[in-house]
């Protein structure tokens, strides 16, 4: 593939401006490539993908990608994700003094402001992000010739469509290949498998000190003695826990309040654990077509696939305010299947205080959800809940719980879709 001309690059501008309204979902890197995940009323979910290629440098807009995302970063990437993330699309155009540069401005629904300057120099490829007084690059930048126009303009007479743009990309051969292809043989099976047992006994042996540390720190023991003794001299082992510029009340007091917050920690991660096993032993036993099918799930899951999909279970699922995907179980068993199968920073709804339907709403990490929608997937959650007698609660308010799905835990030996949760905030939803 050749590189861009200016003219060339004007015409990927004017594709690039169809994109206008555009929101930011997801941001990965791919070998030399910034892939941004967007969506589109017109598209749904494409990607914009910026190829940092030395000797080619483009942007290009495709609605699939013929390879896997891994979970390699870069410091422009984490930077990206914090101030990126979430925003829109609202202005694009190339920098007439020096060419070969595009500047793609973004707005976020707060006024937060994102612009990434991307350098399409071959050899001299960058991308620059400034959001608001802080600046990161993919590489360190260099000063700028202003533009010649008589060099330029006759650089490439016969300039290339967008189209054809897109083609020679794709056949440049730089992509990488699907992660799902490489588990095809048995020796790649076995090396996964390996790979994730690993991987899973390291985050059990973790969790195991973790436990351990909080099972072994008295705080309620010394709460007690305080309080039996009335007594800040301690035995000299728990000096440690007693606060002498806190009064005797005051350390009592704190003494139960860290013991309570150790117990609430210490169930979360005896549940964590028990997760962890059962995951274990599933790689340990899993066939050759099982692993496929897990490595399978865990792409999905990376991608942001269709969470019904991901969690190989049937529900009912509805798109909000374009964005936001929202997915329900009909029964213990499938809501089970998607509490588990949704990432740590999704939204778990529920109607407080009634047995019935879970709620995911998938949402990037650390992306805000707007308060309409939140509401209208709570509202649309006791629509599910109560089905043909909806409306004989018409008019009634009901408490539906929202929390992260990091906060939520299914109770080991209970009905399948058992849970605990905390940390969670309550929607008075009138039906």
């Amino acid at each position: 593939m050749k590189p861009l001309t200016v003219l060339e690059i004007d015409a990927l501008v004017e594709m690039l401006k169809t994109l206008i309204g555009a929101q930011v979902q997801e941001i990965k890197l791919a070998g030399d490539a910034l892939v941004l995940g967007v969506f589109t009323t017109a598209t749904g979910k494409a990607w914009l993908v910026i190829d940092m290629n030395a000797h080619a440098p483009a942007i290009v807009f495709a609605k699939a990608l013929s390879y896997a995302l891994g979970k390699a970063t870069k410091p422009i990437v984490l930077f990206l994700r914090a101030h990126l993330q979430g925003q829109r699309l609202v202005h694009v155009e190339r920098d007439v003094t020096y060419g070969r540069v595009v500047s793609l401005q973004f707005e976020g629904f707060d006024g937060a402001e994102c612009e990434l300057n991307v350098r399409l120099f071959p050899h001299g490829q960058n991308v620059i992000v400034s959001a608001g007084q802080k600046k990161m690059a993919w590489a360190k930048p260099r000063d700028l010739q202003p533009l010649l126009e008589t060099t330029e303009a006759s650089d490439d007479p016969q300039a290339r469509s967008v189209a054809e743009i897109f083609k020679q990309w794709q056949e440049r051969g730089s992509q990488k290949p699907s992660i799902n292809t490489k588990v095809d043989s048995p020796k790649n099976l076995e090396a996964l498998r390996h790979q994730k047992i690993k991987k899973l006994e390291k985050a059990i042996g973790r969790v195991e000190q973790g436990l351990t540390e909080k099972q072994e720190t008295p705080w309620r023991e010394v709460g007690e003695w305080v309080k039996v003794h009335q007594s800040l001299n301690v035995p000299e082992a728990w000096s440690g826990y007693i606060d002498p510029n806190m009064s005797l009340a005051e350390n009592i007091e704190h003494c139960f309040e860290r013991a309570k917050k150790n117990e609430r920690k210490q169930g979360g991660q005896e549940q964590r654990l028990w997760s962890l096993r059962e995951e274990l032993e599933t790689w340990k036993t899993a066939t050759s077509d099982q692993i496929k099918k897990l490595a399978q799930v865990g792409s999905a899951l990376q991608t942001g696939t269709n969470l019904l999909r991901a969690a190989q279970t049937k529900g009912r699922t509805r798109t909000f305010d374009e964005n936001f995907e929202a997915y329900s179980g009909r029964s213990g068993p499938e809501n089970l299947k998607l509490l588990r199968a949704a990432r740590a920073w999704d939204l778990w709804f529920h109607v407080k205080d009634i047995p019935g339907r879970h709620g995911i709403l998938r949402r990037n990490k650390s992306q805000k959800v707007p308060e309409k929608v939140l509401n209208e997937v709570a509202h649309w959650l006791l629509e599910l809940q109560f089905q043909e007698k909806t409306d004989l609660y018409r008019g009634q308010t009901f408490a539906v719980v929202v929390t992260e799905r990091r906060y939520v835990t299914p109770i080991k030996g209970e009905k399948a879709g058992r849970v605990t949760y905390r940390n969670e905030r309550t929607l008075q939803i009138k039906l």
